[in-house]
């Protein structure tokens, strides 16, 4: 036979006491105690709930704590109004705080008038105040974050009604917060009518991020560039959309005003190729003309003064072609997108441009004194021999009659060195950067040539991945060094002098 449940409902009342998780306790006109949950009788550490009976909460708690219980009951007595879902901190038999949520309830004797009693029910919500409090957190750090972020942010439902939207995102448009919320995405998107936002893009979201380019409308009508980053998240239960807004506006004006530029360089480019061609054909053909001719007169005219006009008509055509062939050569470095190189004698290269040289020594009586290496073998390009020419002439040029000069390629492991070193005047320090640009001399007056000799000169040695410069001499006059490696990775980090 099963059990049968027992009659006396005292037996359930009690029942109810000693298992109910719940603070309970009734109390009488003068705030003893007269019955209580056991729990209560943990909380207060008294073991047995009995041992609680016709205690105050005095004897209890703390005297505060006491004091407020106090005064809390003594106002349900005289008002007969009940005390309805108190929250207040307590710390439990474990000595850990807590939260309790209270109600209190007046007793009423027989007349359904009189307060004779309280009873209260005090309820753990530790757990559900923790949860409260760290959804209210997260609630305020999503909003900082939010309104902290640069870029404007918006949220929309599947409709593509704003939800929320940030300062930055207002601001942008133009509106105050109160004017955007409800406004619908097509209402300031130009680009996009309500049907493509419904019905297409808000959906590709659902599967993945996009970033667009569109056009947004601001309340004053003015049209800005805009970069939106979109995704789509699920929220209880409902699809919401954020997206990040920028304003481009800035950065497309910088592009169509860099593209503008670009079609300009290019422009120039093509003029400087046009240019480039009338020097190699239509300047260089009548000055070679004028030098041959004038060479064929002086052959045959015998009067001094005629002579000299000659020689110096002869010296103009023969400056002229050597200034626009270097022209030319330096407009050729600057469109070579790069150099093919072969392995070669570096030794070899400078001997092969030395005949080429002898007539001008000759003509100042000059001595060049090779030091180089018997062999250096390097990957290069056939060009480095302008960069040999151009020194040793740079030398010629600027050293005394009779003098010396040296030359040399050197092998000094992973690279491998040139240097001229001449007898003459030597190159301040203040000039030993400037030299190297464009139609710079350091001295005008009786020295022929360009201009362009040692700018071509660190064009070439940039494009091997090398180094040129000058330094003093120890006996005197000037020394240039070119280093190269032996296997060129590419440019050096020093810039193209053009």
């Amino acid at each position: 036979m099963p059990a049968q449940a027992p009659d006396d409902p005292l037996q359930d009342f009690a029942t109810l006491l000693q298992q109910t998780p719940d603070f309970l306790y009734f109390k009488d006109a003068e705030y003893r105690i007269r019955f209580c949950s056991q729990s209560f009788a943990t909380l207060c550490r008294r073991g047995d709930w009995r041992n609680v009976v016709g205690k105050t909460d005095f004897d209890l708690f703390p005297e505060e704590v006491a004091r407020g219980c106090l005064v809390e009951d003594q106002a349900i007595f005289e008002s007969g109004k009940p005390v309805l879902d108190r929250v207040g901190h307590y710390v439990g038999a474990d000595g850990q705080g807590g939260w309790i949520s209270t109600s209190k309830w007046p007793v009423l004797a027989t007349d359904g008038k009189t307060v004779v009693g309280i009873v209260g029910v005090s309820r753990d919500v530790t757990a559900s105040r923790r949860h409260e409090e760290g959804e209210r957190r997260e609630a305020l750090r999503n909003s900082a974050l939010l309104q902290s972020a640069a870029d404007g942010i918006c949220v929309l439902d599947g409709q593509g009604n704003l939800l929320q939207a940030n300062d930055a995102f207002c601001e942008m448009l133009g509106y105050t917060p109160q004017e955007m919320v409800g406004m619908n995405a097509a209402q300031w998107d130009v680009k996009f009518s309500p049907e493509q936002i419904t019905n297409e893009m808000l959906p590709a979201l659902i599967t993945r991020r996009q970033v667009i380019e569109t056009r947004h409308r601001r309340k004053d009508g003015e049209e800005i560039e805009v970069e939106v980053s979109a995704t789509a998240v699920e929220i209880d239960g409902q699809q919401l959309f954020f997206g990040a807004h920028r304003d481009i506006t800035a950065r497309k004006r910088s592009e169509a005003q860099l593209r503008r530029l670009a079609d300009v360089l290019l422009e120039a480019d093509r003029m400087k190729d046009v240019f480039t061609d009338v020097l190699r054909h239509d300047i260089l053909n009548p000055a070679g003309a004028i030098r041959n001719a004038t060479g064929i007169l002086l052959t045959r005219e015998s009067d001094a003064w005629k002579i000299e006009v000659l020689q110096r008509l002869r010296q103009a055509a023969t400056n002229l072609i050597e200034m626009t062939q270097n022209a030319a050569k330096l407009a050729s470095l600057g469109n070579s997108g790069g150099l093919e190189f072969h392995e070669m004698d570096a030794c070899s290269a400078l001997r092969a441009v030395l005949p080429d040289l002898e007539h001008r020594l000759q003509e100042r009586e000059i001595a060049l004194v090779d030091h180089s290496h018997p062999r250096v073998i390097a990957r290069f390009h056939g060009i480095i021999k302008e960069a040999f020419v151009n020194l040793i002439s740079n030398a010629i040029k600027y050293s005394p009659r009779a003098s010396r000069i040296d030359v040399a390629v050197e092998d000094h492991g992973e690279s491998w060195q040139f240097y001229v070193s001449d007898e003459g005047p030597g190159v301040p320090d203040e000039h030993k950067e400037t030299i190297f640009n464009r139609f710079e001399r350091l001295r005008k007056d009786g020295v022929r040539g360009s201009g362009l000799g040692l700018t071509i000169t660190r064009q070439v040695v940039h494009l091997h991945g090398g180094q040129v410069w000058v330094e003093d001499s120890p006996s005197g006059g000037s020394i240039f060094r070119v280093v190269l490696p032996k296997s060129p990775g590419g440019a050096s980090t020093d810039g193209p002098v053009l």
